[in-house]
């Protein structure tokens, strides 16, 4: 099986029914309702309106607008319907509880896997009730990049040297959390009002050149717990790289499987990247100028960590999992989530990671 836009199309349009558009790049009976913003007031109204006297045109529909990089103004296509954000659990696993071959371990959490020589044969994992050991003949790692990737260290997979330092034994070495990719966003404060019970980000300006300014109506920083300048609903707009050359690293900071992981962004260590942003800025600021102050920027993140174990060919020295999603070297263990990106989307990833729990899910029947 491939990756190319032609292997994958069918799984995007299984996975959503769009209510704004049809046609060959929609779906319309998926269990994702995809909806945009049409009538924009306040902030994201006057943010479009200097865009447009800036030059950039309306680009009509953010998912099917061609394989090249575009430039101009768009509504951002959200999984957001009368209210109601609905995300792969809601759309999927939801409705299959009922189904005899499934059971759903609530409050349980995996600390590691169990290996009888290189096949994978089940997990230790720690639930309301103590310790358990589940046994399977497919096991499917779907935790994350980040939560992925530690498990598979605290496992003996990943890069000798970081599994030595915590006394980790290694079962398989790959270069897993080596290299992960990120969307960096520079912060910049602003002073207009926040408007209550409309969706965080109803638009963004995408430019030629790969970066993404988004007039956020809310604060959304409040939301990832970051509690900069003491604002519940820090009013702001972001700069977002959308194809970063930057790559960070996950290691472990100790083989507990409750010590959270060690993650380093390294957002700045490519010159070029800092520079973009640096534009990037300069440009959101023109924008907003007449409609609001616009403080200094910050670094941030579009929480889209991602490719901390990449899909390449066994000969590939980034590579953790095949084009199946097989974890090299190891039987019986799948990874489907972001982790297997090998480069990261130009866009939000998370209908590119529920394409790939579809189409994926062929692979281990």
């Amino acid at each position: 099986p491939g990756w190319a836009w032609s292997d994958v199309l069918e799984s995007f349009r299984a996975i959503e029914t769009d209510l704004d558009f049809s046609g060959p790049a929609h779906g319309d009976s998926g269990p994702i309702r995809v909806r945009r913003t049409h009538e924009m007031a306040g902030t994201t109204e006057r943010f479009i309106t200097a865009a447009q006297r800036a030059g950039f045109g309306w680009i009509e529909d953010l998912n099917d607008c061609g394989p090249e990089p575009v430039s101009g103004t768009g509504a951002v296509p959200l999984n957001i319907v009368d209210g109601v954000r609905t995300g792969s659990g809601a759309g999927f696993l939801l409705p299959a509880l009922g189904r005899p071959n499934l059971t759903l371990h609530s409050r349980t959490r995996v600390a590691r896997l169990r290996f009888t020589g290189t096949t994978a044969t089940g997990v230790d994992a720690v639930g309301p009730h103590g310790r358990v050991t589940l046994t399977a003949d497919r096991i499917v790692l779907c935790a994350g990049a980040i939560q992925t990737a530690q498990l598979l260290m605290l496992s003996g997979i990943g890069a000798e040297e970081g599994l030595r330092a915590v006394g980790v034994p290694a079962v398989n070495p790959l270069p897993v959390g080596t290299s992960f990719s990120d969307h960096p966003e520079w912060v910049l404060p602003t002073d207009w009002t926040v408007a209550p019970g409309r969706p965080v980000l109803e638009v963004v300006l995408n430019t030629a050149d790969g970066l993404e300014i988004r007039p956020y109506t809310g604060g959304f920083v409040a939301m990832t717990g970051d509690g900069t300048a003491g604002h519940a609903d820090w009013p702001h707009i972001g700069v977002a790289l959308m194809r970063p050359r930057a790559r960070g690293r996950i290691t472990l900071a100790s083989a507990d499987p409750e010590a959270a992981p060690l993650i380093e962004h390294r957002y700045d260590s490519e010159p070029e990247d800092v520079a973009a942003l640096r534009q990037g800025a300069e440009l959101a600021r023109e924008l907003a100028r007449t409609a609001t102050h616009v403080g200094e920027p910050v670094w941030s993140t579009s929480q889209h960590l991602c490719g901390t174990a990449p899909m390449g060919a066994d000969t590939d020295p980034r590579a953790v999992v095949d084009h199946r999603c097989r974890v090299h070297g190891i039987d019986n263990l799948w990874v489907i989530d972001g982790s297997v990106l090998p480069a990261i989307t130009s866009r939000g990833p998370h209908a590119t990671i529920v394409m790939i729990g579809h189409r994926a899910a062929e692979f281990v029947r």
